[in-house]
């Protein structure tokens, strides 16, 4: 009995966490835009047109990615000319490749399907200035 109600608290704690990993968002309009892309999505979201589409490629078990992701999300809610995406590198290994991305996080900003900035590493500052030098 009590391996069985171990368990179910696992599960429950596995899909919560997962569950509120991906749930970053300010209203349902910018929820769309920010989540974890697929191939589909991404192709989709680096060749718009009207925004600046700022991604952060990241791993779960990556440390820096996971002090410097709450700093994505103020920014995220702060910044509303930018499209905001994180890619999970060992998910979107195809994604991670094509974009050539050698260490995590690395985060970069796309308009019109073409890189304009890349910046490797958890740099709060440096994050920001991308931002607001895109603006």
């Amino acid at each position: 009995m009590l391996s069985s109600l171990a368990s179910r608290a696992l599960r429950t704690t596995f899909t919560t966490q997962n569950v509120l990993k991906r749930g970053f968002h300010s209203s349902i309009r910018r929820n769309e835009q920010f989540l974890n892309a697929n191939a589909e999505t991404f192709s989709k979201a680096i060749s718009n047109e009207d925004n600046v589409v700022l991604v952060d490629f990241y791993a779960d078990w990556c440390g820096p990615c996971k002090v410097i992701s709450p700093i994505f999300q103020k920014l995220f809610e702060q910044f509303s000319h930018a499209d905001f995406y994180k890619v999970d590198v060992d998910d979107q290994q195809d994604i991670s490749q094509e974009v050539g991305i050698r260490a995590m996080p690395t985060f970069v900003a796309f308009k019109n399907g073409s890189k304009l900035k890349e910046i490797v590493g958890a740099n709060p500052s440096g994050l920001q200035e991308l931002i607001q030098g895109l603006a």
